[in-house]
């Protein structure tokens, strides 16, 4: 009585990462293989894959939106989350992010970017990260900020060398927060 979308592509020798439900201060209920995360109205949470980038190579992970708060974040970051109620706004690491027409970095807000990102139910947020040329990229539904271009290496923003997570951040608004994963295994979003 399975679906497709609930057959993961993932074993020994050909791994996937999920959400980790074992890092330090994760707030949420996991679902969908740890891949569909619903955050508390009244909780702030920063959530980390379970596989980090080795410090070298390129690497891709996208995510659907099931809920558009002021304060969903998407990106990457350094360390393991470090108990702070602030996620990617901790200063205490180094992460980049996009968070409703806002590009964060090393905990400050990097102003909104032109055009504004924002996003909305249903949309997917692609995040590419160049580890070898220290640059990460953004996209909306394909659209990739700054017209970027990962693959050809151009219009990147900035990143410090260290070794990264993907990571999505939810600072409650009232209403809960809800991210599912495509880390390479499935990319139906679990249908």
């Amino acid at each position: 009585n399975l679906t497709e979308s609930d057959i993961s592509v993932d074993s020994p020798t050909n791994n996937f990462a999920t959400w980790n439900p074992l890092h330090n201060g994760h707030i949420g209920t996991f679902a969908e293989g740890n891949l569909k995360l619903t955050t508390g109205s009244s909780t702030t949470g920063g959530h980390y894959s379970t596989m980090a980038m080795p410090g070298s190579g390129k690497w891709y992970a996208e995510f659907l939106v099931g809920y558009a708060g002021g304060w969903n974040m998407y990106g990457i970051a350094s360390n393991v989350y470090n108990n702070s109620s602030t996620g990617f706004r901790a200063s205490t690491q180094n992460s980049y992010a996009l968070g409703q027409g806002d590009l964060w970095a090393n905990g400050g807000d990097g102003g909104t970017p032109s055009p504004s990102i924002t996003y909305a139910l249903g949309d997917i947020i692609s995040v590419a990260v160049d580890l070898d040329n220290n640059k990460w990229y953004i996209a909306r539904n394909n659209t990739w900020y700054q017209s970027a271009n990962p693959s050809s290496g151009s219009n990147g923003i900035g990143i410090i060398n260290d070794i990264y997570h993907f990571g999505y951040t939810f600072d409650h608004d009232g209403v809960s927060g809800i991210s599912t994963a495509n880390f390479g295994q499935d990319s139906s979003f679990a249908g």
